[in-house]
């Protein structure tokens, strides 16, 4: 495209529109230079925006816009006419594609030889400061003519910067700009489009440009980063139909653009304009500017880490059989197929053994393998934690950009510390935390520790044995004067390495109480053995923290015999509760064989007159329970008083 004349000092803008032609020339190979210029137009109006496509036989077609209004856009009152010419050893006189279409912002122009597609962008109300009805249309040229625009978008969101390409399978592909996103579609149905990348607040991502080869697309877009604005590309795999991940160009505080981009080979080739950008009083502003090039091989990029590898069950115990799953990630360019995988028993760098090896199918780029399975049975001897090694191309039969992630290792078998019981008991300031720690892996544990804290402070301690898988060890530490929250942790410093971590803490209130104070008044008397009578008949109820105080034999549950404890306590017949002394009993034992003995031991004390009350309702207690055998009990007082009372238990109702 160029202008037809050499203008006058007094002729201006509209003047080089009208002047504007469009010539094209060939370049020779073989002698090394351009053949003549061939003239396309010459007329008095504007002939622009020239496309030219030429196949790999050498046909070609050029296809360009003409306005004759001169208005480089054109508008809905300005039309736009689209003209082309085909090359076949030499150009065709220019025919016409397309009359009276309005605006046309940007386009692209595909061509096998056979078919053409030209897409272009409108703006649909003539007023460019509006860009949310920026839409897109297509013409498509087969048998010789073309056909009228079709309209491909129609929505809210600027659709923009369209590139149309058709591929060796014969599919089209459309790549374009469409509100924040430069998105892709197969065909010309876009309302099926997939998004390649999410742009930034960079304005240059609009003006994206495509590098298309035999074998693979590339695109090429400007992008903010943290450096400033940079280049980034995508490489899009026509077999897989996937787009790999981004990359970043370039990294600097300089702004990249007029991007022009294509292949040699398997290089991608990029040649765009460099411009300083500066800062002046808190003001940006460009410098100097430079043209500047990037030659960037496509690479093939595999990777596995220990997240991607699992093994069922979790936790395999020796001698059971487990299956290994591990998905490999191919996160370079290039699709990759027939890939091995081997899986080792140990470092194979250091003798580990094979279990078994794989090879995949095709990977593609920026995407994942299928889960590779591979069985495997523990020896029956293991008694430590194994490791498995996953090793991706052990071989390195394949060239990538970084050989350091193709291997990752794993634990299988491991020990498992827990928790299975823990609960407090209180002997006067001093408050004991009982523990039942277990190991529930698959090997025996190292020794370790199991800790309390009160908030961030170590308070007590005590060191665990190593444990069999399935045994337990009872453990207990004490504090003294204390309240509030404590925690418990078995192995804080991960001395032991588990199956779970998440299993080794436990956490209780600690409150100092005193047992047999049920009324919660402050001291123990005959009242508070009382109420654990009227209870047990029904008369009262109680709540959770008066039954865990009345609850003075420890064994988990109210019964007359906690009564018949705590009235002897008052008495001074007992100097603690066996709660205070011993572990509680959990499940309970059957306390009633030892009530007789209690009341016996209360008729030899002389007792206050609500002290005797509560001993006689001991008694109807007693006497109210029917045994399992007929017995007779101790009697009390003495023979030799004036009278004594000598009690029974029958086992069946007598007449």
């Amino acid at each position: 495209m160029n202008c037809s004349k050499v203008l006058s000092q007094d002729e201006g803008l509209e003047d080089m529109l009208s002047s504007t032609e469009i010539k094209v020339a060939r370049y020779n190979s073989s002698t090394g230079g351009w053949e003549q210029f061939h003239q396309m137009t010459n007329n008095s109006h504007l002939d622009h925006s020239p496309y030219l496509r030429v196949c790999e036989d050498g046909r070609g077609m050029l296809l360009w816009i003409s306005n004759p209004s001169n208005n480089i856009i054109g508008s809905s009152q300005e039309l736009n006419r689209i003209l082309f010419s085909l090359f076949d050893g030499e150009w065709s006189q220019p025919r016409l594609a397309g009359d009276g279409i309005s605006s046309i912002l940007k386009g692209d122009l595909a061509y096998d030889g056979k078919r053409a597609i030209f897409i272009y962008s409108s703006d649909m109300d003539d007023d460019l400061t509006t860009e949310g009805d920026r839409e897109l249309f297509a013409m498509t040229f087969s048998d010789g003519s073309w056909s009228g625009p079709v309209r491909l978008t129609d929505d809210d969101l600027k659709d923009d910067n369209p590139d149309v390409e058709l591929l060796q399978n014969g599919s089209v592909m459309v790549v374009w700009y469409k509100g924040g996103k430069i998105v892709q579609a197969e065909g010309l149905d876009l309302a099926g489009y997939n998004t390649v990348v999410e742009t930034g607040v960079s304005s240059g991502a609009s003006d994206f440009k495509l590098a298309v080869s035999d074998e693979r697309i590339s695109l090429i877009w400007q992008d903010a980063s943290g450096d400033g604005v940079d280049l980034w590309t995508v490489t899009y795999d026509p077999e897989a139909h996937l787009w790999s991940l981004p990359y970043r160009l370039t990294s600097d505080t300089d702004l990249e653009r007029g991007i022009t981009a294509g292949y040699d080979k398997d290089e991608l080739i990029l040649v765009y304009n460099k411009a300083e950008v500066r800062e002046e009083d808190g003001v940006p502003s460009l410098g100097k500017s430079d043209l500047c090039w990037i030659a960037r091989k496509l690479f093939k990029e595999l990777s596995i880490s220990p997240e991607d590898v699992t093994v069922s069950p979790e936790n395999p115990s020796p001698g059971q059989e487990c299956q290994i799953i591990a998905v490999i990630h191919n996160r370079g360019d290039l699709a990759v197929e027939g890939v091995k995988v081997s899986f080792y028993d140990g470092n194979p760098n250091e003798g580990g053994k094979e279990i078994g090896s794989f090879t995949t199918g095709v990977i593609a780029a920026s995407s994942s393998s299928d889960p590779i399975r591979q069985i495997w049975k523990i020896p029956d001897d293991a008694r430590e934690t194994k490791e498995i090694y996953v090793v991706v191309d052990p071989e390195d039969s394949i060239t990538e950009a970084d050989e350091t992630n193709n291997k990752c290792k794993i634990e299988v078998m491991k020990p498992d510390l827990c928790f299975e019981e823990v609960y407090t008991r209180q002997y006067k300031d001093e408050v004991s935390i009982i523990m039942r720690i277990s190991n529930a892996g698959t090997v025996p544990s190292g020794r370790s520790k199991v800790v309390a804290f009160r908030e961030e402070e170590v308070v007590a301690e005590a060191e665990i044995g190593g444990l069999d898988p399935g045994k337990f060890e009872d453990v207990s530490i004490s504090v003294r004067g204390m309240r509030g929250r404590v925690k418990v942790v078995i192995d804080p410093e991960d001395i032991v390495e588990e199956f779970d971590e998440d299993n080794n803490a436990s956490s209780m209130m600690i409150e100092l109480i005193l047992l047999g104070d049920v009324s919660a008044n402050g001291k123990v008397t005959a009242y508070d053995a009382s109420l654990l009578l009227r209870y047990l008949v029904g008369e009262i109820d109680l709540t959770p923290t008066q039954k865990r105080l009345g609850d003075v034999s420890g064994n988990g549950e109210i019964t007359p015999y906690d009564g018949a404890l705590i009235l002897q306590y008052v008495v001074g017949v007992i100097k603690e509760f066996p709660a205070a002394l011993s572990a509680p009993i959990l499940g309970g034992f059957d306390e009633n064989r030892y009530l007789p003995e209690a009341i016996f031991q209360l008729e030899m004390v002389k007792l206050s007159e609500d002290q005797r009350e509560v001993l006689e309702m001991l008694k109807r207690h007693l006497m109210g329970m029917r045994p399992e055998r007929t017995t007779l009990l101790q009697n009390s007082p003495n023979p030799f008083n004036p009278e004594t009372w000598i009690p029974f238990r029958l086992s069946e109702d007598g007449d």
